[in-house]
């Protein structure tokens, strides 16, 4: 791996660590260019901006208070990072139109991650949003 790439995964893990599974929010002003955009299926319109992608983490974790998201694999080429992940976490808090369940829950995707001066610019986001959907609405 170039050192561009060792980099990059390092952002992107910190990112995990430090944003997701600490709730330290503060890392996205480093890690993310001020005109971050993330392409996701369960967002039509995107997200867009660091207060957007803030507010979406938030909600998350608040849904979700333990969640631990974990890289599983990665692949790198030029400014691009693919990364597979698992979360888990536990349903606490509201989540959409879902009222909180207390079940443990576990969903695995692929995002690729592009990247400008040393900071993610653009991500593509695919999860099991029907696993995560069972997982919630099962008895």
């Amino acid at each position: 791996m170039t050192t561009s790439t060792v980099n990059s995964l390092a952002v992107i893990l910190r990112g995990y660590e430090e944003g997701w599974n600490r709730g330290d929010l503060n890392v996205l002003d480093e890690i993310l260019a001020p005109d971050f955009q993330a392409h996701d299926p369960s967002a039509p319109n995107g997200v867009v901006g660091l207060g957007a992608v803030r507010e979406l983490m938030t909600q998350i974790r608040t849904a979700f208070p333990d969640v631990r998201r974990e890289a599983l694999d990665h692949v790198a080429h030029d400014d691009k990072v693919a990364v597979r992940w698992r979360v888990t976490g536990t349903h606490q808090g509201p989540f959409g139109a879902a009222a909180a369940t207390g079940r443990r829950i576990e969903v695995t995707g692929i995002t690729f991650y592009r990247f400008t001066e040393g900071r993610i610019a653009e991500e593509w986001v695919q999860m099991d949003y029907a696993g995560l959907s069972r997982q919630l609405s099962d008895p």
